[in-house]
Protein backbone atom coordinates (compact mmCIF):
# COMPACT_ATOMS: atom_id res chain seq x y z
CA UNK A 1 0.00 0.00 0.00
CA UNK A 2 2.86 2.32 0.88
CA UNK A 3 4.47 1.74 -2.54
CA UNK A 4 1.18 2.34 -4.32
CA UNK A 5 0.78 5.73 -2.64
CA UNK A 6 4.35 6.69 -3.53
CA UNK A 7 3.81 5.59 -7.13
CA UNK A 8 0.54 7.50 -7.50
CA UNK A 9 2.02 10.62 -5.91
CA UNK A 10 5.03 10.56 -8.21
CA UNK A 11 2.79 10.05 -11.28
CA UNK A 12 0.66 12.99 -10.20
CA UNK A 13 3.68 15.25 -9.76
CA UNK A 14 5.20 14.22 -13.09
CA UNK A 15 1.94 14.73 -14.97
CA UNK A 16 1.51 18.19 -13.46
CA UNK A 17 5.08 19.15 -14.29
CA UNK A 18 4.76 18.06 -17.91
CA UNK A 19 1.33 19.62 -18.51
CA UNK A 20 1.13 22.59 -20.82
CA UNK A 21 0.76 25.58 -18.59
CA UNK A 22 0.03 29.15 -19.48
CA UNK A 23 -0.21 31.81 -16.83
CA UNK A 24 -1.09 35.17 -18.32
CA UNK A 25 0.22 38.21 -16.53
CA UNK A 26 -2.09 40.66 -18.26
CA UNK A 27 -4.85 40.94 -20.85
CA UNK A 28 -2.20 41.89 -23.41
CA UNK A 29 -0.33 38.62 -22.78
CA UNK A 30 -3.56 36.67 -23.18
CA UNK A 31 -4.35 38.51 -26.41
CA UNK A 32 -0.88 37.76 -27.80
CA UNK A 33 -1.28 34.09 -26.84
CA UNK A 34 -4.62 33.79 -28.65
CA UNK A 35 -3.31 35.68 -31.66
CA UNK A 36 -0.50 33.13 -32.01
CA UNK A 37 -2.91 30.22 -31.51
CA UNK A 38 -5.27 31.61 -34.16
CA UNK A 39 -2.45 32.03 -36.68
CA UNK A 40 -1.29 28.45 -36.09
CA UNK A 41 -4.84 27.16 -36.59
CA UNK A 42 -5.27 29.13 -39.82
CA UNK A 43 -1.91 27.86 -41.12
CA UNK A 44 -2.93 24.29 -40.30
CA UNK A 45 -6.24 24.66 -42.15
CA UNK A 46 -4.45 26.08 -45.20
CA UNK A 47 -1.98 23.18 -45.12
CA UNK A 48 -4.84 20.65 -44.93
CA UNK A 49 -6.48 22.33 -47.95
CA UNK A 50 -3.28 21.99 -49.96
CA UNK A 51 -2.92 18.33 -48.99
CA UNK A 52 -6.51 17.63 -50.06
CA UNK A 53 -5.95 19.39 -53.40
CA UNK A 54 -2.83 17.30 -54.02
CA UNK A 55 -4.73 14.11 -53.14
CA UNK A 56 -7.56 15.03 -55.54
CA UNK A 57 -5.07 15.54 -58.38
CA UNK A 58 -3.86 11.95 -58.15
CA UNK A 59 -5.21 9.45 -60.66
CA UNK A 60 -6.68 7.32 -57.89
CA UNK A 61 -7.32 9.48 -54.83
CA UNK A 62 -7.49 7.74 -51.49
CA UNK A 63 -10.95 8.71 -50.23
CA UNK A 64 -10.30 7.32 -46.74
CA UNK A 65 -7.43 9.79 -46.35
CA UNK A 66 -9.57 12.59 -47.74
CA UNK A 67 -12.30 11.86 -45.20
CA UNK A 68 -9.77 11.85 -42.35
CA UNK A 69 -8.34 15.15 -43.57
CA UNK A 70 -11.82 16.64 -43.75
CA UNK A 71 -12.59 15.49 -40.19
CA UNK A 72 -9.33 16.97 -38.90
CA UNK A 73 -10.03 20.22 -40.69
CA UNK A 74 -13.51 20.43 -39.15
CA UNK A 75 -12.08 19.85 -35.68
CA UNK A 76 -9.49 22.58 -36.18
CA UNK A 77 -12.17 24.93 -37.51
CA UNK A 78 -14.18 24.38 -34.30
CA UNK A 79 -11.10 25.17 -32.23
CA UNK A 80 -10.45 28.23 -34.38
CA UNK A 81 -14.01 29.47 -33.86
CA UNK A 82 -13.64 29.17 -30.09
CA UNK A 83 -10.29 30.97 -30.17
CA UNK A 84 -11.66 33.82 -32.28
CA UNK A 85 -14.67 34.19 -29.97
CA UNK A 86 -12.35 34.59 -26.99
CA UNK A 87 -10.10 36.97 -28.93
CA UNK A 88 -13.14 39.06 -29.89
CA UNK A 89 -14.64 38.92 -26.38
CA UNK A 90 -11.41 40.23 -24.85
CA UNK A 91 -11.46 43.04 -27.43
CA UNK A 92 -7.84 42.26 -28.27
CA UNK A 93 -7.63 44.53 -31.30
CA UNK A 94 -7.82 47.57 -29.02
CA UNK A 95 -5.65 45.94 -26.36
CA UNK A 96 -2.84 45.31 -28.85
CA UNK A 97 -3.25 48.75 -30.38
CA UNK A 98 -4.51 47.72 -33.81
Amino acid sequence: MKYLIILLTSLFLVSNASARTYEPKSIKDTCEFYEKEISVSVDFIMMMDEIQKMEHKKEEPNYDKLNKYAEQELNIEKVLMNQTKIYHYLDCREELGR
